[in-house]
């Protein structure tokens, strides 16, 4: 599966594949405790089941792709309401979410989501002391929903207001997340992520925190060409720009000492690779 995906062979995104299809891995267990040590023959035999099972999961997502599993988009918006400030968390078991800012307007968010049959989302905001609390959450999602990250109709696509100082939270279980945060006020984000892809635009010229936690998948960070960052990584692989500076495991960019606006991101993630790139925007 890893490597269909890898050689873009396979739509489905292999970190989600994996964590949804959790029980063919008891059905694999199962046949090889009752056959595989039969026979080849029996072996054999077995392994077609598997892969008869591993279709049918296909054909399933065959369907959901042509609409069989898909309710129509829910569109979200969320006045600012006196609110000058904002923090926001997004809660999401399995799916895909993209997160950016909105160009104008008064709002506080505004988006789109993409809903399985079974699945349903829950909106609580409330304003204190010009603190706007928001969050969006969704239950009740279904095994064989399998998103890609080609797939705009399981999007969840959320945009912040750009005006107002914001701390961000996105939760998700399985998945893929990216999040721009070229356009944001953001104070602090962090991304809590099970399995599957982070991908994180930074924004250069202000100061702020961020951390990035993960169990197993990968994680890109985009860094704007002179940004001052610096990334404190653990254990995992980790592909730096040449320029980086290295000290146990932190890495910063040059000129991350001299500069006025620093951004500190932490790094957590048990199995999988971190990458850090350049981008000229």
């Amino acid at each position: 599966v890893f490597l269909l995906a890898n050689f873009g062979l396979l739509a489905i995104n292999a970190w989600e594949m994996i964590i949804r299809l959790w029980p063919l891995l008891l059905i694999a267990i199962g046949l090889d405790i009752a056959v595989g040590h039969r026979s080849t023959l029996w072996s054999f035999a077995g392994l077609l089941i598997l892969i008869a099972l591993l279709a049918g999961t296909l054909w399933l997502y065959g369907l959901r792709q042509q609409g069989g599993f898909l309710s129509t988009p829910k569109q979200i918006n969320q006045p600012l309401e006196g609110a000058t400030r904002a923090k926001v968390e997004v809660q999401l078991p399995l799916g895909s979410i993209r997160f950016g800012s909105l160009s104008q307007g008064k709002d506080l968010l505004q988006g789109t989501v993409q809903l399985g049959r079974n699945e349903q989302f829950h909106v609580d905001y409330s304003v204190e002391n010009g603190v706007g609390m928001y969050l969006l959450r969704s239950s009740g999602s279904m095994l064989f929903d399998l998103p890609t990250r080609n797939d705009d109709h399981w999007q969840w696509d959320l945009k912040c207001n750009a005006t107002i100082p914001l701390d961000l939270n996105i939760s998700l279980g399985a998945g893929i997340s990216y999040l721009d945060l070229h356009d944001l006020a953001v104070n602090t984000f962090e991304v809590d992520m099970g399995v599957g892809e982070t991908t994180v635009a930074l924004r250069k010229g202000i100061e702020y925190q961020g951390k990035i936690d993960g169990a197993i998948g990968q994680t890109l960070i985009l860094i704007p060409r002179g940004m001052a960052v610096r990334i404190n990584t653990g254990l995992t692989h980790v592909q730096v720009p040449e320029d980086f500076q290295r000290l146990d495991d932190v890495y910063t960019s040059p000129g991350y000492d001299g500069a006025s606006a620093r951004v500190n991101i932490e790094v957590s993630q048990a199995i999988g690779i971190i990458r850090i790139r350049y981008v000229e925007k």
